[in-house]
Formats: C-alpha cells, sequence, structure tokens
C-alpha cells in the first residue's frame, strides 16, 4: 500500500500494488466502467454526466484482467486542450489506484519528444567530451598515486565522513526505497539486490577516498602558508562562487515552474537526514578535487593544456545547448568549469589548504538551500547543517595540517 499526501495532509492518491501473478476476477469492459463510475459516485469527484470517456484499457495478468479507466473532467479544468482527468485503477475487482490529475494532449507529447530528439546529438558530443576529460584526469590521476607509503591516519576522517554520510542517508531513505520496489519480482530478492548493490557501491567510495586522501595529504602547506589565511581565503572564494549562483538565479531565472521542494521531511528523522547529508555531499567534491588534480598532473606541455581547453568548451557549449535554457545552462555550466579551474591553479600553487576549506565551504552553503524547503522547521535544519559542514570543513583543514603520509 502506498499514500500520497498533499502538504496540508489531505489525500492525493491511494495506491495497492498486487503481485502480477495473485489471482483475481477477470471484469468484462462494461463492468469495469460500471465500477470505475461507481467509484467516482461514491467520491463525489463529479458529475458522471459531465465526464468525457477517454480511454478504457484492459491488462491481461497470469490469473486475472486488470482494467484502467480514464475520464476527461474538463468542467475542473481545461486550458490549451489541457484537461483535468481522474484515473481509475482495477486490478481483479478491487480498485487499487484512484487519483486527480491533468491529461496531457497528444501533441505536447508529440513536440517534447522532437525536441528531445533535436538535443540528443548535443548531448551525445558533450557526453563525449565529457568522458574524455573524466578519463584523461582519471589516468593521469591513478597513474601517478602509486606511492611508496601510505597513511591510513590521515585518511580515516575522510573515509568517516563519507562512509557515515553515504550509509545513514541510505537507512533512513529505506521506507521510500522499500515502496519503490517492484511487484513483478520476489520481495526478498529485491531487498538484497538493494542492500548488496548499496555495499558494493559504498566500498568503492571508501576504496576510492582512501587515494584520495593519500593525494591530498601528501601535498603538504607552502612555506608562507598559515591555517587562518587558506580558511578565510577558501571561505571567500565559496562565497564568490556562490555569490554568482545567486546572481544567476536573479538575472536569468528558469522559465520553468519551481517543484515543491520537501527536503527530507520524507523520512524518519529529518534533521538528521539533512545533517547527513551535508556528510554525504563530501563525495562529490573529493571526486572535483581529483579531478582537478588529474587535470594538473596531465597538463606539462602547451599542447597538452590547448586539447584539455579544447575539450572542455566542447562540453560547455554542446551541454548549454541540449538545454531549452541555453543561457541558463551554460551560466551553471560556467559555475562548475570556474570551480575546476580555480581548483586546478590552487593545485597548480601548491595551495592545497585553500583548496579543501573552498569545497568544505561550498558544501556548507550548498545546505543553506533546505532552509528553502516546505515543511515547519526547514529553516533551522538548513542552519545547523551549515554550522555542521563549516565544522567539518575547520577540522579537516586542521587535520590536513597536522598529518602528512608520515
Amino acid at each position: 500500500w502506498q499514500v500520497w499526501l498533499y502538504p496540508d495532509g489531505r489525500l492525493h492518491e491511494l495506491v495497492h500494488s498486487l503481485p502480477e501473478g495473485r489471482a483475481g476476477a477477470k471484469l468484462t469492459r462494461e463492468q469495469a466502467v460500471a465500477k470505475a463510475q461507481a467509484w467516482i459516485t461514491a467520491k463525489q469527484w463529479s458529475d458522471l454526466n459531465q465526464l468525457e470517456e477517454k480511454s478504457v484499457e484492459e491488462i491481461l495478468r497470469p490469473a486475472r484482467n486488470d482494467w484502467v479507466v480514464t475520464y476527461l473532467d474538463k468542467n475542473a479544468y481545461h486550458h490549451n486542450n489541457a484537461s483535468a482527468a481522474i484515473v481509475i485503477k482495477i486490478a481483479g475487482d478491487e480498485i487499487t489506484s484512484y487519483v486527480r490529475t491533468v491529461d496531457i494532449p497528444e501533441e505536447w507529447k508529440r513536440a517534447e519528444s522532437e525536441e528531445h530528439s533535436r538535443q540528443q546529438p548535443y548531448k551525445i558530443v558533450g557526453m563525449v567530451a565529457m568522458l574524455l576529460l573524466f578519463g584523461s584526469a582519471a589516468l593521469f590521476f591513478f597513474r601517478k598515486q602509486m606511492a611508496p607509503k601510505f597513511s591510513v591516519r590521515a585518511a580515516w576522517p575522510w573515509i568517516g565522513i563519507v562512509v557515515t554520510g553515504q550509509l545513514l542517508v541510505f537507512l533512513l531513505w529505506i521506507d521510500p526505497a522499500l515502496a519503490g520496489l517492484q511487484t513483478t519480482m520476489g520481495w526478498w530478492a529485491q531487498v538484497a539486490m538493494l542492500f548488496v548493490g548499496f555495499s558494493i557501491s559504498i566500498s568503492v567510495m571508501g576504496v576510492f577516498t582512501f587515494f584520495a586522501a593519500q593525494a591530498i595529504h601528501g601535498n603538504r602547506p607552502r612555506v608562507d602558508a598559515t591555517f587562518q589565511n587558506d580558511l578565510l581565503l577558501g571561505a571567500v572564494l565559496a562565497l564568490g562562487l556562490g555569490g554568482y549562483r545567486c546572481l544567476l538565479e536573479l538575472v536569468l531565472p528558469s522559465v520553468w515552474a519551481p517543484a515543491p521542494y520537501s527536503g527530507d521531511w520524507a523520512t524518519a528523522w529529518p534533521l538528521a537526514t539533512t545533517i547527513l547529508n551535508g556528510l554525504k555531499g563530501m563525495f562529490p567534491m573529493i571526486i572535483v578535487m581529483m579531478l582537478a588534480l588529474g587535470l594538473a598532473r596531465s597538463i606539462n606541455k602547451t599542447w597538452k593544456l590547448l586539447l584539455i581547453g579544447s575539450l572542455a568548451l566542447v562540453w560547455l557549449c554542446c551541454s548549454s545547448l541540449a538545454s531549452r535554457e541555453f543561457p541558463v545552462l551554460l551560466g551553471q555550466q560556467l559555475l562548475t568549469a570556474a570551480t575546476v579551474g580555480i581548483t586546478f591553479l590552487l593545485i597548480r600553487r601548491q595551495q592545497w589548504g585553500v583548496v579543501i576549506a573552498l569545497f568544505g565551504f561550498q558544501l556548507a552553503l550548498r545546505q543553506v538551500g533546505v532552509m528553502h524547503a516546505i515543511y515547519p522547521g526547514a529553516e533551522w535544519h538548513g542552519a545547523l547543517s551549515f554550522i555542521v559542514c563549516s565544522a567539518l570543513t575547520y577540522g579537516l583543514l586542521r587535520h590536513w595540517y597536522r598529518h602528512g603520509l608520515e
């Protein structure tokens, strides 16, 4: 069973998912329509005389017949060929789902498909350019990462943050994950696949984080560097990039209506999930740092710099052209390119302390966005997550200053 509620607690949809092999009645078309109409009348959703039948679809199961009955309710909503709709799903002789929604016209779907086809070549070229950039950076990162010694002491805080965040957020989101399992397979088989897949992914993340920590702690502070200066410069750069993002949203707002953002409200403990999402977000930051490090190691000649720059330009243009909002996505991609570029320059200047502070404060600022979630207490959740991420940034930078690969 799945119950979907509106933010104010009103029932939106009730769904009962049955296994495909479960036996049930085999209603005729007339019986299915009569059952759907009786349900609509009982719910007082509309006058049957004002509804327009759109479709009555039969789905054959091994031991029963299922039906999907759709009515258009143009008196409730009708604009530009889009209409309010009532969709009733019947499994055997049981109503398993009922919902009021909006029926999208076929011409809209065709236009969407044509637009998707137009964007596809740009997406492919942009993806190939990105894979070449990522592949070259990863190749040079691991090629030159075989250090003669490793330090578990240096790596354990990084691994602890990444693994703890990933594991606990996964467990806190387990109810929605289980709700998405299918009825076409065995329940325990799907649960086992879910946990085995997660175990493999978190193990890979832990191993990658270990090698990334070796690369980070293998670089020591410059002679003229201080903890306070690195922390301050990293915070200033993070604020500058965050300010650019805010300015971009003000100058080039999206034409799409923003979807309701509920944050982690669907979990058992939203506050803990919000804070732990900050820890979980550390892993993508580590990947970007290692990408910039790999590029810094690979670009030792002018022709390599030109090649990498050309690939980056192709990725920037094609990935932006693949969007309906070219200026908006171009601005967002420029932010990503600027972040990698600044990191690249800092690594070249051996300012790893600034890199750590930059990414840590970027992560903290991103958590501030939780304050816009549409649930009570979201402002405090976002503020507390910002404080926790800032404290983690302080601790990781202090740890880097104290421990090399000794």
